[in-house]
């Protein structure tokens, strides 16, 4: 596989992750009772990614492409992502 398909799916592969992140934070998963109004009364973070993808373009083999993408927590709690997996 050529370097540069490798990092444009490396780089897919992030965006990916951070969608899944951002909508495990917003899903408000249910309490025990099965009442999401106990969820809303706390406090949570809530991620926001501008930018979910980026087209590299066209890339040379001995060329080196890096992109950041950035996560903003609009949330009233600390934004946590303990694991990242590129996939």
């Amino acid at each position: 596989m050529r370097r540069e398909n490798y990092i444009c799916m490396l780089a897919v592969a992030c965006c990916l992750v951070i969608a899944s992140v951002v909508q495990a934070q917003n899903a408000g998963m249910p309490d025990a009772s099965g009442s999401q109004a106990a969820i809303q009364a706390e406090p949570s973070a809530k991620a926001f990614v501008p930018e979910r993808e980026f087209a590299f373009g066209l890339v040379k083999p001995d060329q080196v492409v890096e992109h950041d993408f950035l996560v903003f927590n609009n949330g009233d709690a600390e934004l946590l992502i303990p694991e990242v997996k590129p996939g």
